[in-house]
């Protein structure tokens, strides 16, 4: 069974005033270029593979041909992760990104313009740490990879079950950290706060913002179940789960006004990884 049959009828969730909804929709004029030196743009792109040193602290070096719908990018709130969740959609950390920030994500020898919102209720409550990206253009992957596909499964994963956290962020203390490199590592789900999900063992660190947590049920398939919001640097880290209402909802609004297909929402092809 794929992922997307998990999604509760959207009458369920949460739904968006009309003027939120407004807000979420996006014009040709968001992807015209910054007038000036925008010291809020944003720059997506896979760093180099020798960089740096490692990121998430307590991981392991990630593959990034396994995982080539992740990016990392710097702005004017300084270095996050990304995810590309359709083919015209990138997820990130709404503290990574000022509203509707505009940028690029270079991939496959492509620059392509891509212009970032925010949450509508972020950051008044902070566990609505999300922000989604809209391309002016399809942004492909290498030949035969996919997009990473979002799982809105209410209570996935159980309280004492696993699930991978990703990132290109630091693996010890300090803003100064080494960072640059995609590591992975496995975190143990322990409490639920609001939109929040809790884990402890490995912890995200400072650039691993925005990153993807997935959930597997088994060696085949995975789906992001959160995004990774703070931590202590040490061992816990707090995510914003992607079937809190308020957040699938936000994840639906700017889908359907901006007509863009998000894996695991309203785009179950081929291109979408199970």
């Amino acid at each position: 069974m794929k992922w997307h049959a998990y999604l509760l009828l959207s009458a369920l969730f949460f739904s968006s005033g009309a003027s939120e909804a407004a807000n979420l929709l996006l014009s040709a004029e968001d992807f015209s270029p910054p007038a000036g030196n925008d010291p809020n743009y944003v720059e997506m792109t896979v760093p180099d593979e020798g960089a740096a040193a490692p990121s998430i602290i307590g991981g392991v070096p990630a593959n990034p041909k396994e995982w080539p719908a992740t990016f990392g990018f710097t702005s004017a709130k300084g270095a996050c992760t990304s995810t590309v969740i359709g083919t015209r959609v990138v997820m990130t950390a709404a503290h990574c990104v000022a509203d509707r920030a505009k940028g690029r994500i270079t991939v496959e020898g492509q620059s392509i313009q891509i212009t970032c919102l925010r949450h509508p209720e972020y950051p008044l409550y902070n566990d609505l740490d999300v922000a989604l990206c809209g391309s002016s253009q399809d942004i492909v992957l290498p030949p035969g990879k996919q997009y990473e596909t979002i799982s809105f499964a209410p209570l996935v994963p159980k309280i004492g079950e696993d699930l991978t956290l990703l990132g290109f962020g630091c693996r010890a203390s300090g803003k100064n950290a080494p960072s640059g490199v995609l590591y992975l590592g496995i975190a143990k789900a322990v409490k639920r706060i609001g939109a929040y999900l809790e884990t402890v063992g490995a912890a995200v660190c400072f650039g691993d913002s925005g990153g993807a947590a997935y959930y597997s049920k088994n060696s085949d398939q995975r789906a992001i179940i959160a995004v990774n919001s703070l931590g202590d640097i040490s061992t816990t880290s707090s995510l914003t789960q992607t079937a809190n209402p308020q957040v699938a909802a936000f994840f639906m609004d700017f889908s359907d006004l901006n007509n863009l297909a998000i894996c695991g929402y309203n785009d179950d092809s081929d291109r979408c990884h199970i």
